[in-house]
């Protein structure tokens, strides 16, 4: 399994166990190459994890995880 795919089953064991679940966007600076403003994540911030879950769309599994904004 790919580390995607093993990240979206954690999640998902986590939330169906009821268990608080959170994330940090790993990046460190604004600068970092993988930053991209329209993804609508800021570098270092905490999120809470509210769903994660697969979809098909046209035919393909498409992972996706709900996080709400910090603050």
């Amino acid at each position: 399994a790919s580390t995607a795919d093993t990240c979206l089953h954690l999640c998902m064991q986590a939330l169906a166990s009821q268990l608080m679940l959170g994330a940090v966007v790993g990046l460190t600076t604004r600068t970092d190459a993988a930053y991209q403003p329209r993804d609508g994540l800021e570098p270092g911030e905490a999120y809470s994890t509210l769903d994660a879950r697969t979809v098909k769309v046209q035919g393909q599994d498409i992972q996706l995880i709900k996080v709400t904004p910090p603050g």
